[in-house]
């Protein structure tokens, strides 16, 4: 009686698959109805991993609600092989299409764990990792986040960072996140980071050395400001670029009341910029005349 059991929550689970393969949902979800109530654990398990699925997708139910069944109904339903791992890798990714990035990323990551003890092929998993990672932070979702949850997701899963120029662009948009959040050392380092970095192209050494220089200004670390453009300098830097960064060394030095050699940097420079930059530090050195001057 087992057997005939087996064989036909086996038949009509397979017959739901093929109708949904078909584009015949409500026929799939009829037969998996079925399966889901069988005397069977094995069919039973996967006929209601599917139903959950298909519902959710044909917006029967919410990923709320799907997670809901997947984390209390279904989580321990079955152990050690591909039906566990597929119904984990759902918790996983229910938990980031609600909203809690960490946990579901936490959740991948221990199923890759398990798969791959199980000797099954986790390449997609990580695949869907990766996804979710450049999702926060090289499409830059991770402001929409806590503070403290993207700043976890990016420390905890270092070997999600993409290489090449979507790693830099990952790391530069952290650092701007957590410049957002005041976080200006931790920012700061972050681009110390990159500026380590073997695939980072040299052209863009002096834009990222600006911003860093900015970074340590808005930290009050004018010497830190300096040497940051020391390092970053390049002959062959563009003239609009190049008059930025002289913007930046002299309000370094105007921060270290240098003020003879803040103005000997903007001597050159005749921009409405460079302008109030003069009037803001012989203001600073309380030379109110001079300071109006540079106005006008």
């Amino acid at each position: 009686d087992g057997l005939e059991v087996r064989h036909r929550a086996a038949l009509k689970y397979l017959r739901g698959e093929m109708f949904r393969q078909n584009d015949q949902p409500k026929k799939a979800l009829s037969e998996w109805t079925w399966v889901s109530k069988a005397r069977d654990r094995l069919y039973s398990t996967k006929a209601r991993l599917a139903k959950t699925m298909l519902e959710l997708s044909e917006e029967i139910i919410t990923s709320e609600e799907a997670l809901d069944r997947l984390e209390n109904n279904m989580r321990f339903a079955w152990r050690d092989d591909g039906l566990e791992t597929q119904i984990l890798q759902n918790i996983g990714m229910l938990r980031i299409k609600t909203g809690h990035y960490y946990d579901g990323l936490v959740q991948l990551k221990d199923t890759i764990r398990l798969a791959s003890y199980n000797l099954i092929d986790t390449d997609l998993i990580v695949a869907d990792m990766t996804s979710i990672f450049r999702h926060l932070f090289v499409d830059g979702s991770a402001q929409n986040i806590p503070a403290l949850e993207a700043i976890t997701i990016y420390n905890e899963f270092p070997e999600l960072m993409p290489s090449g120029k979507d790693g830099v662009k990952a790391a530069l948009n952290f650092a701007e996140y957590l410049v957002r959040v005041d976080l200006l050392d931790k920012a700061a380092q972050a681009i110390e980071d990159v500026l380590k970095r073997r695939d980072i192209d040299s052209a863009q050494v002096p834009v990222i050395g600006a911003r860093l220089a900015a970074i340590y200004l808005l930290d009050d670390e004018p010497n830190k400001a300096i040497s940051a453009l020391q390092r970053t300098g390049r002959k062959s830097t563009p003239k609009k670029l190049y008059e930025e960064r002289q913007l930046l060394r002299a309000r370094a030095l105007s921060q270290l009341d240098m003020m003879n050699e803040a103005i000997a940097v903007l001597e050159d420079m005749d921009s409405a910029d460079a302008d109030r930059l003069r009037a803001d530090i012989y203001w600073r050195a309380q030379q109110w005349e001079k300071s109006a001057i540079a106005l006008f």
